[in-house]
C-alpha cells in the first residue's frame, strides 16, 4: 500500500509490483489527496492463477471507507496497469477513481487466463469530472469478456469526443478546480477501441449523438442513467 496525506507520486520508470508466477496476483493501493502516475510506470498485479486488485485513487464507486478516496487522479499515457491472470483463472480487479476530477491516458489489462478464467473487472471515473483517453482490455481467451465501467455525473458519445474539454493532467493534480457541469465527451472510436463489456453508467444524463459499433465479437455496450436518457444515434456489436 502507498499512502500518503496530500499527494503520491509514482515517476521516473517506477515500478509497483505484487506479480505471482505461481500463484494469484497480490493487491496494490495507492490513495492519497491527490494521486498521479507519470513517466512509464508500471503497475503489476498479474497472477499465474488470477489476477489480483489494483486500487488507485479509490475502491470500486469510492464507496470502501477503509480506502481513502482521492480528490484527484491523473494517469499519463505511458502508464500500464496490469491484473491479468497468465495461465488460469479470472482476471483481476483495476480501479481508478477520485470524487472530483480523473484524467486517464494509460492502459489497463485485466485478462483472463490463457488456459481458463474470465476477464477481470475495471472502474476509471470521477465522481464529478471524467477525462478517458487510453486503452482497455478485459478479454478472455478461454472464458467470457470481463467488464469496463464508467461512471461519472454525465455522459456524451460523440465525434467531438477524445477528452476535448480543454482540461489539462496538471490543472487535475495541483491547481483549479473541476469544471462544473462538463460532461465526460467520449469518441466511438474511443468506445471501439476497448476490449470488454462496456458499461456507461452516469449519475444524470447520457446523450448518445453518433452511432456507436462496437467490433470485437462477443462485446456488449450498457448505458444507464440516473436521469434522462437520450439516444439519437444507433448502437451496434458484434455478437
Amino acid at each position: 500500500e502507498i499512502y500518503a496525506d496530500n499527494a503520491a507520486i509514482l515517476a521516473g520508470d517506477s515500478l509497483v509490483t505484487t506479480a505471482s508466477s505461481s500463484d494469484n496476483g497480490g493487491s496494490i493501493q495507492i490513495t492519497a489527496d491527490k494521486v498521479g502516475l507519470f513517466d512509464n510506470t508500471s503497475i503489476d498485479a498479474s497472477g499465474a492463477n488470477g489476477g489480483g486488485t489494483v486500487l488507485v485513487g479509490g475502491d470500486q464507486g469510492g464507496k470502501n471507507p477503509s480506502v481513502e478516496n482521492a480528490s484527484r487522479t491523473y494517469a499519463s499515457g505511458n502508464v500500464d496497469i496490469n491484473a491479468d491472470a497468465v495461465t488460469e483463472g479470472d482476471g483481476g480487479k483495476v480501479i481508478i477513481w477520485s470524487d472530483e476530477a480523473t484524467e486517464f491516458n494509460g492502459n489497463i489489462s485485466a485478462k483472463g487466463g490463457s488456459e481458463s478464467g474470465d476477464g477481470g473487472f475495471v472502474e476509471i471515473s470521477g465522481k464529478e469530472h471524467l477525462d478517458f483517453d487510453g486503452s482497455v482490455n478485459v478479454s478472455a481467451s478461454s472464458g467470457e469478456m470481463g467488464t469496463v465501467l464508467f461512471d461519472p455525473t454525465d455522459i456524451v458519445v460523440s465525434n467531438a469526443g477524445a477528452g476535448d474539454d480543454g482540461y489539462s493532467g496538471g490543472d487535475i493534480l495541483f491547481a483549479e478546480a473541476p469544471p462544473v457541469g462538463e460532461p465526460w465527451n467520449v469518441s466511438p472510436a474511443e468506445l471501439d477501441a476497448i476490449v470488454g463489456n462496456i458499461i456507461l453508467q452516469a449519475t444524470d444524463t447520457i446523450t448518445i449523438s453518433d452511432a456507436v459499433s462496437l467490433t470485437t465479437q462477443g462485446e456488449s455496450f450498457t448505458a444507464q442513467a440516473g436521469g434522462l436518457l437520450d439516444v439519437d444515434a444507433n448502437i451496434t456489436t458484434n455478437q
